[in-house]
């Protein structure tokens, strides 16, 4: 499932989002556009069974819990508070935990890379 929801899934969300906010900021859709190409190297580094996807999958979740900490951080210091973004910085930190717990605990991945994250 992760696999598919970084090749396929989260591309496909970040181009729709890109080409429907067109007046957004350049930068922020410069790191949006680029977390999804490194999902996608992830994915297929993943699915490939590649000794680097461990590597990659760190660095991976390591950007997402630094964009959602600075989120959370850029939500509290603001003088415009947008629940929508403190909401989604919060999704991104319980999604990134997830995902973590899950490549750090499961059999499956055990049992096809020989170890756990």
């Amino acid at each position: 499932m992760f696999c598919v929801s970084q090749v396929l899934l989260r591309p496909l969300l970040v181009l729709v989002e890109v080409m429907s906010q067109p007046n957004a900021e350049t930068l922020e859709m410069i790191l949006e556009l680029s977390l999804a190409v490194l999902g996608i190297v992830l994915g297929i580094l993943l699915w490939n069974v590649r000794p680097a996807a461990f590597t990659l999958l760190w660095i991976y979740l390591g950007v997402h819990v630094l964009f959602a900490v600075l989120g959370i951080i850029g939500f509290t210091v603001s003088d415009e508070r947008q629940i929508q973004n403190l909401n989604i910085s919060i999704r991104t930190l319980l999604y990134t935990l997830l995902w973590f717990l899950y490549f750090k605990n499961s059999k499956r991945v055990f049992a096809t890379f020989g170890r756990n994250l």
